[in-house]
């Protein structure tokens, strides 16, 4: 994993490989609030990414288990987002206080993939054309093979529905202790940076 937020000599990242947090906090200026608010801001929003990008990690993982083209995998793992999916930190509100971080896939067939469609569900024509793509990747039909095959499979589709298969689900849930973990040691340091204003902390797990 890459090593997040260490350009500016503090941060939370990844330390001595995947399994190893460690949250680096400088010393907090406490009776400089505009100084110290941006350290805190800036400490946040590098903890969030870190958890965005342990998510994404795991929901590509599941994500390519069942999609072979690959693209919704990648949809989910591209840092910064693009048009088609990754993910994003979201700053609004006074003096950026408000972040919200997502990961996401725009993708037609990303939710469907999760939660499945029910028989009678018309099925758009990209959503179509995806299906050839995967007719040529998962079952070795020509371009021409593919073309044909994917509207009688879009028709079976339509007849008898897919079961959703809650990869992103599955993913979020493996994520969740790293994530929990990440935001915990954030918590712990930063009580004790402000609780001994003047010393730097750093937390590791």
């Amino acid at each position: 994993m890459a090593d997040l937020g260490r350009g500016g000599g503090f941060g939370a990242y990844y330390s001595g490989g995947p399994n190893s947090i460690t949250v680096d906090i400088p010393q907090i200026p406490v009776f400089v609030p505009e100084r110290a608010n941006a350290i805190l801001r800036t400490l946040v929003q590098q903890s969030i990414r870190l958890a965005l990008s342990e998510i994404a990690g795991r929901v590509s993982d599941e994500a390519g288990r069942f999609a072979d083209t690959g693209n919704l995998a990648q949809s989910f793992g591209a840092d910064p987002a693009t048009s088609t999916g990754g993910l994003e930190l979201l700053v609004a509100g006074a003096g950026g206080a408000d972040v919200v971080g997502r990961v996401f896939s725009s993708l037609p067939y990303a939710i469907v993939m999760e939660l499945g469609r029910r028989a009678g569900q018309p099925i758009s024509r990209s959503g179509i054309d995806a299906i050839g793509l995967w007719a040529e990747r998962k079952l070795g039909l020509s371009t021409a093979e593919a073309e044909g095959a994917k509207w009688a499979i879009a028709q079976s589709i339509v007849a008898n529905g897919i079961e959703g298969k809650h990869y992103f689900e599955t993913g979020v849930n493996q994520a969740r202790p790293k994530v929990e973990a990440i935001f915990r040691i954030l918590g712990e340091q930063l009580a004790k940076a402000l609780l001994a204003p003047g010393k730097g902390q750093t937390g590791t797990a």
